[in-house]
C-alpha cells in the first residue's frame, strides 16, 4: 500500500528516540510506534488509509470489521487494537472474505511490529483488556479470546527471539517465564526443524506429544496446527528458507 503522506507527530521507534519526543499519554505505558515498514503501511492510527489494490481492500475489510475508521483516524490506540483486529480476522477469515493464509500472515506481521516496538506480555495483556473494553471498539473485536490472542502473539515473539533476526527496541523480556516454560519446547521444535533441517512443516502428532508432556493438556489437532502455522509464517517472514509460491 502506498501512502503519500507521513505524519510527524509520532517518532520512529529507534535507538535515538527520547521520552521527550513521545506524546505525554504514551510515556508511561506505551513504547514509541512506527517500528516497521508494515506499521507505516497498514496502521490506521498513523496516517489516512487509501484502499486501491485488492490487498488494500482486504485490509479495509479487516479494519471495518474491527470498527477501525479508514480515513482521518485519531492517533490513539495503535498496536494492541491492530493485534486484536488481526486476531479476529485469524479466527473468522470467512466473515471478512479473506483467505486463511492471508489472515495468518497479517496477524504475524502485527505481532512482529509489537515485538519491534518493545511490547512485553504483561503490558500487552493489560492493553488488550483496555482496548476490548473501549466503547468505541467494535463488537467483533470485543468477542475475541484475549488470552488465546496473547498466547499466539507470544509464540511469534518466542520465534523471533530464537531466530535472532529481528531487532527489538527494549531490554525487557517479551515473554514471561511461565509462558516460556510451557511453550518454549513447542516453538523450539518448529524453529530447529525449519532452520537446521529445512523442514517446511513439522508433524502435528509430535507437537501434540510435546504439549501434553509439558503442560499435561491434550490439545485438538486443529489448534496445534494453527499455532504451528503461526510459527512457520513468522519464520517465513523473518528468515525465509524456501522460494515463495
Amino acid at each position: 500500500m502506498h501512502l503519500s503522506t507521513t505524519p510527524t507527530s509520532l517518532p520512529k521507534c529507534n535507538a535515538t528516540a527520547s521520552r521527550q519526543d513521545l506524546p505525554s499519554h504514551f510515556i508511561s505505558t506505551r513504547p514509541a510506534y512506527r517500528c516497521s515498514n508494515w506499521t507505516r503501511r497498514c496502521s490506521w492510527h498513523l496516517q489516512p488509509t487509501i484502499f486501491s489494490s485488492p490487498s488494500d481492500k482486504r485490509a479495509g475489510r479487516v479494519h471495518a470489521a474491527a470498527g477501525i475508521p479508514t480515513n482521518d483516524a485519531p492517533a490513539t490506540a495503535a498496536v494492541p487494537l491492530l493485534l486484536a483486529q488481526s486476531y479476529f480476522a485469524l479466527q473468522h477469515p470467512a466473515v471478512l472474505n479473506m483467505r486463511y493464509s492471508q489472515a495468518v500472515k497479517e496477524f504475524a506481521e502485527a505481532a512482529v511490529t509489537a515485538y519491534e516496538c518493545g511490547y512485553a506480555e504483561d503490558t500487552l495483556r493489560q492493553e488488550l483488556a483496555q482496548t476490548t473494553e473501549e466503547p468505541s471498539t467494535s463488537d467483533n473485536v470485543k468477542t475475541i479470546d484475549k488470552e488465546d490472542c496473547l498466547l499466539c502473539v507470544c509464540m511469534v515473539w518466542m520465534t523471533l527471539t530464537m531466530a535472532k533476526s529481528t531487532r527489538r527496541w527494549s531490554t525487557a523480556k517479551p515473554v514471561s517465564e511461565a509462558t516460556l516454560a510451557s511453550w518454549k519446547g513447542f516453538v523450539t521444535l518448529i524453529v530447529n526443524g525449519y532452520m537446521r533441517q529445512r523442514l517446511a512443516w513439522f508433524p502435528i502428532d509430535r507437537l501434540q506429544m510435546e504439549i501434553t508432556a509439558v503442560t499435561g493438556r491434550t490439545e485438538r489437532p486443529h489448534n496445534v496446527a494453527e499455532w504451528a502455522r503461526i510459527v512457520h509464517t513468522t519464520l517465513a517472514q523473518v528468515a525465509p528458507q524456501f522460494p515463495s509460491q
